[in-house]
């Protein structure tokens, strides 16, 4: 079992504070996800689990404290995918997915068998196999966005950050990663960290749902007891209805003022 951590954590850019005093504890294989406004600080704290940003408070991935840690043996730790990840447009698939390798080489060495071994394991997972010859630049956005999350896979972490990996993708591509996403975790026995704008994936897919607001945290559990209405409208000042499914969890429904 992996244990992530987090204690008073937090990031100041140019003298203001978008994160603060963030406690967390997620161990594998639950999955976090982390929702709130725009601006709340979602982005920064899991680039800041990344070990991307300078920090004030501690993170840990079970006793290794990550700040300081070099690249290196952070990537052996931490997978991270970022919301809109720069994709070399010419380069194949199975390349790029190699390069997830690369904190498991040696500075001037080449690819071993094991890693191409570790990479076609990957590939055949995520269904790329016959994705290996094709350029970056040919793929379409689920195609790019599941590429991506192979490198990260590539690097056999314990740990994967992922910052609103479904963005920029409609509703089937959407489904498609969360259920990947949803049984990688419990094949690798894996913590996940994801921010996601979607209440209602927050609420179906999560094991627990941190609620962040201004860089603070509002609320932190399970999904149905953090997205009530009534917190909902506070921090989005939005108005929403919020159903329970037959599984006892909640769909968020915008709801227009006044009806």
């Amino acid at each position: 079992m992996t244990r992530l951590t987090a204690r008073g954590l937090g990031v100041r850019f140019d003298g203001v504070d978008v994160v603060t005093g963030v406690d967390l504890t997620v161990e594998s294989p639950d999955w976090l996800m982390i929702v709130g406004p725009n601006g709340a600080g979602k982005s920064s704290l899991v680039r800041a689990l990344a070990g991307l940003l300078p920090v004030s408070g501690r993170a840990a991935v079970d006793d290794v404290e990550l700040a300081g840690l070099r690249p290196r043996p952070r990537a052996r730790l931490i997978g991270y995918v970022p919301q809109a990840p720069v994709l070399p447009e010419a380069m194949p698939v199975a390349d790029y997915v190699m390069l997830g390798r690369t904190a498991h080489l040696g500075y001037f060495s080449g690819p071993r068998p094991v890693d191409r071994e570790v990479v076609g394991s990957v590939l055949d997972t995520l269904e790329l196999t016959d994705f290996t010859a094709r350029e970056l630049g040919s793929l379409s956005g689920g195609e790019r966005q599941r590429v991506t999350l192979a490198r990260a896979l590539a690097q056999e972490p314990t740990v994967l950050l992922l910052d609103e990996p479904t963005s920029a993708l409609d509703l089937g591509h959407q489904q498609q990663v969360l259920e990947l996403v949803d049984g990688l975790r419990h094949r690798h026995d894996l913590v996940v960290v994801m921010t996601v704008h979607d209440l209602t994936a927050a609420g179906q897919y999560a094991d627990r749902v941190l609620l962040l607001d201004r860089g603070a945290v509002v609320a932190d559990g399970p999904a149905a007891q953090v997205l009530t209405a009534e917190r909902i409208a506070s921090v989005y000042h939005a108005d929403v209805r919020v159903e329970v499914d037959d599984s006892g969890r909640p769909v968020v429904i915008p709801a227009r003022p006044g009806t």
